[in-house]
């Protein structure tokens, strides 16, 4: 757990720019990007490759757009961008007209299975899960709302049609996803506290009013990080969202 804690740190520094810390973490990590990259590639490699070069960039990329709020640790989620980036070297060196076998040759002649064709199965194998874990999170959170007298058809019925005022909602719904007192207020009496949201996000009472439900479901998924795949429909606008 002190491991994770000290890693989380060292992540929050580089990602404000701290460049000690950044190379402090990729420093210690070689061994663990070389692993992840030879287990993907599916034979030994050494840190002269391309593909652990690959590993380090990817490793680097991951430091970088790492979101804590999704709940993943921040190692799994640098997996998960290595092996997408070199799936990508792969297709690339596909398209420069270079073939692919299904199998190939391991430093003592062993044979291993092209990574390509373990990418390949890994990510069909991937996409069968993710729609798993979203048929699993549409079924909690179905179950949640009606805890608040409302289906899934009913956010769909309540959800904004125009991009501005979507946006706007989404701000609020933020607001108070980040807000624990007014979250717990929430879950408490089962209303959306318009009139601390009209104050804290300068948006009108009238336009709160009217999207109270989709202020109230998108809150819900804000705030509980299970809902990773869910979260990823509900992303606050950054630019362009006034009162």
């Amino acid at each position: 757990m002190a491991a994770c804690e000290e890693i989380r740190t060292l992540v929050e520094r580089a990602r404000q720019g701290d460049a000690s810390a950044r190379e402090e973490l990729i420093a210690t990590h070689r061994e663990y990007i070389l692993k992840i990259v030879s287990w993907r590639c599916g034979r030994p490699l050494d840190c002269h490759s391309d593909e652990f070069s690959i590993g380090l960039l990817a490793f680097d990329e991951a430091i970088n757009t790492y979101d804590p709020m999704r709940g993943a640790a921040f190692l799994s989620y640098a997996q998960r961008v290595i092996t997408a980036r070199l799936a990508d070297y792969y297709r690339r060196e596909k398209a420069r007209g270079q073939e692919v076998p299904l199998e190939v040759a391991g430093p003592d002649g062993e044979t291993y299975m092209h990574p390509e064709v373990l990418t390949a199965a890994e990510e069909k194998s991937a996409e069968e899960e993710k729609r798993r874990e979203r048929a699993e999170e549409i079924a909690a959170f179905s179950a949640e709302l009606a805890a608040y007298g409302l289906t899934l058809e009913d956010l769909e019925r309540s959800s904004p049609r125009h991009r501005d005022a979507r946006a706007r909602l989404l701000k609020a719904a933020d607001t108070l996803a980040r807000n624990p007192e007014l979250m717990e207020r929430l879950r408490r009496t089962h209303q959306v506290p318009l009139k601390e949201l009209a104050e804290k996000t300068g948006l009108s009472y009238k336009l709160l009013e009217r999207g109270r439900r989709y202020i109230l479901a998108v809150s819900l998924i804000r705030s509980n990080p299970a809902y990773t795949h869910l979260a990823e429909y509900v992303k606050p606008e950054q630019k362009g969202v006034q009162g």
